[in-house]
Formats: structure tokens, sequence, C-alpha cells
């Protein structure tokens, strides 16, 4: 419903993270390779470098669930065909593209590496708990969403200041909630919802253009769902629907408490596909019909400038306070990304002849 413009500065401070991805894909490729001799394996820890690579090097032999004795090793199964260095080093060439790759080049990022079984099946629903759910726990691992998530780290790039960044305080998807972020000693931020769920699209986890701040309710009603439009991502910046209450303003007077109105496809035809499926899985449709006494302010508030032209005009308020009063808006851009309920406000000021009025007003 509302685009999100990905600031310049985000997309640096994420690519960061390439370099982390990259060094523990370097560690475990150095790992796989001495599992792939299992007569000579012997890992020396003085080459891999630092306490951190060392903690990494535990836990991915914990993953992989390789035992440390090389007695032990040679009365496992390796399954040697299926060690996935290939799609390792594939990973690897392309971590910065996983990581800030516009939103729209996503889906064929995650296409490029289902050409790997090991890789398709770890990302199926029904194939997850086979043997390659040691690949995804590879992923889960490497890519390190959570710590991004919850902030378990002691990074100065997270959940908290990519929220941040962005400046988003009404719910991207919903434009009815307001979303925010609060440090301190009580700490709050918006939810992440995944567009394209992290369950299913491991590589994804961590696209910046694939975390979409939103409130807890669009977040939960969306869920795993897979949406086959990416242009419905707010990353996009396309809008496709509008809110119309078809009012008739020729013997305008103050309205009733609530005016019913109606979301339509910018051509005026009812949303359908996956527009109306969208919206019905998050539940937009249903929220919005308590919503009718903001479409009844808006017209009160053409009724009030139409009545009282003089009047306004002696106040001489600044340009941007009289569209602040009446619109919500500052200097003539709605603050859809800022304030709930702006992007109905808007709509239904533009259908009424409200914004004309006001540019006329301050003339």
């Amino acid at each position: 419903m509302i685009s999100i413009k990905m600031p310049n500065s985000a997309l640096i401070e994420h690519s960061i993270f390439a370099n982390e991805i990259n060094k523990k894909i370097d560690s475990l490729m150095f790992i796989l390779n001495h599992f792939s001799d299992p007569e000579n394996f012997s890992i020396d820890k003085s080459q891999i470098l630092g306490d951190s690579d060392k903690e990494f090097y535990v836990k991915v032999l914990s993953k992989l669930k390789k035992p440390f004795s090389k007695s032990k090793v040679r009365k496992i199964d390796l399954d040697l065909d299926k060690s996935p260095l290939k799609f390792w080093n594939d990973v690897k060439t392309k971590v910065t593209d996983l990581l800030i790759s516009p939103s729209s080049e996503l889906v064929k990022l995650h296409l490029d590496f289902e050409q790997f079984p090991e890789y398709r099946d770890a990302c199926s629903v029904i194939k997850r708990k086979s043997c390659n759910q040691k690949l995804r726990d590879l992923i889960e691992y490497i890519f390190d969403y959570e710590s991004f998530y919850n902030c378990s780290s002691n990074r100065n790039w997270d959940a908290y200041a990519y929220c941040e960044m962005l400046e988003l305080t009404a719910c991207p998807y919903c434009n009815r909630s307001f979303i925010g972020v609060i440090r301190g000693g009580t700490k709050w931020r918006p939810q992440l919802d995944h567009f394209y769920p992290k369950n299913k699209f491991l590589l994804l986890r961590l696209s910046i253009q694939n975390l979409v701040p939103s409130c807890p309710q669009c977040n939960v009603s969306k869920s795993d769902t897979v949406i086959n439009s990416p242009e419905l991502n707010p990353f996009e910046e396309i809008n496709h629907i509008k809110f119309c209450a078809h009012y008739s303003v020729a013997n305008l007077s103050l309205p009733s408490s609530n005016i019913p109105f109606q979301i339509e496809k910018l051509d005026g035809n009812p949303i359908d596909g996956e527009i109306l499926k969208f919206y019905t899985k998050l539940g937009i449709l249903d929220a919005y019909k308590v919503h009718g006494d903001e479409v009844a302010e808006i017209v009160a508030a053409k009724f009030l400038i139409y009545n009282n032209r003089n009047l306004i005009k002696q106040f001489n308020l600044p340009k941007d306070w009289v569209k602040r009063i009446f619109l919500k808006t500052d200097d003539g851009q709605f603050l859809h990304k800022r304030r709930p309920l702006t992007k109905l406000r808007n709509d239904i000021a533009d259908e009424i002849g409200l914004i004309f009025d006001i540019e006329n007003l301050l003339l």
C-alpha cells in the first residue's frame, strides 16, 4: 500500500555483512574439504584465525554432526557426493547480491540456487526433515539472521538501526498502525516481515529489501504466505490501489459521522487477483470498514473551506500549516510512511477536490 525508499546509507551498512558471511563460508569450505578426505583428517585450529572462527568451527562441526576424532570419522557416512562445496562456492560469489539486490531481483537469485537439489529440498516444506536439514542449519547459521533480528551482537548495524534509517512510523502494508523504534529502558521496534518467507527462501533471510518493517497484525496475518506478485513488495514503490467514496459534493453540507468507501484499482475497477488475495490475507479489507469517520472528516474539511474561505485567509497561516491542519500533510507531501491512514485521507481528498481547494486558497 505504501512505498518504501531504501536509503543508500542502509545499503552500504548492510553490504558490510558480506565480509562477515564470506569469512564464515571460507571456514565452512575449509572444513568440508578436510571432511572429504577422511583418511587424512586433521584440522589445525591455528589455521582458523581468531576466537570467533574457532567458535564457528565448533558450531559447524556440531551442525554437520561430525565427530572430532579421526578414528570416529572413518566410521561415519560422509555423503561425499552430496557435499555442497559447489553450492557454497556459488553462494560466496553472490553474497553481496543476496544482501542488497533490489526486491525485483531476489526471486531470480533464489531460483538460480534451486538448480542445486540439496538447496531445493532444504526449502521444501515436504522434504525439510530429510538429510538436507543439515544444509538448512548451515544456511541459518552462516547468514545469522537471528543476531541481526535480536540484536544479540555488539554491532552498530542491526534491526533497530535498520528501522530507524528507514524513518518509517506507519505500517507500509496497511497504513493503519503506528510502528517505530524506541530505545532506552524499554526497547521496541517494528516487526520485520520477510516478504519472501525465510523458511521457504532460505538465502533471502537477510536480504535487506526482503525485510519489511510492519505492524504485528500484518506480520502475523501474512505469515509464510508466498506472494506471487513481486510488485506488492513495498520496496517496489508501485501504487496499486486507491480509496474511493464516490461522494457527491454538488450540494455540500456537513456529513454524517461515517461515510462508506471502498478500495479500487487505480483504473476504478474492483481489486482482484493477487492484490485481492494479498489484502484479504492481511485482513485489510475488513479492517478499513471502521474508518468511515476519516472520510467524513475530509468531507467536513472541504465544507469548512468552501464556506469560510475568507475567514481562513485572515489567519494568514503558513502554507504548510494549512495543509497539516486539513490534510495531515506537510509542504504538499502526504506523510504516508509517518502517519497512519494518510493514504486513505489523501485519496479521498483528491477525489472530492479538497487538495485543489487548498492550493487555490493559498494563492
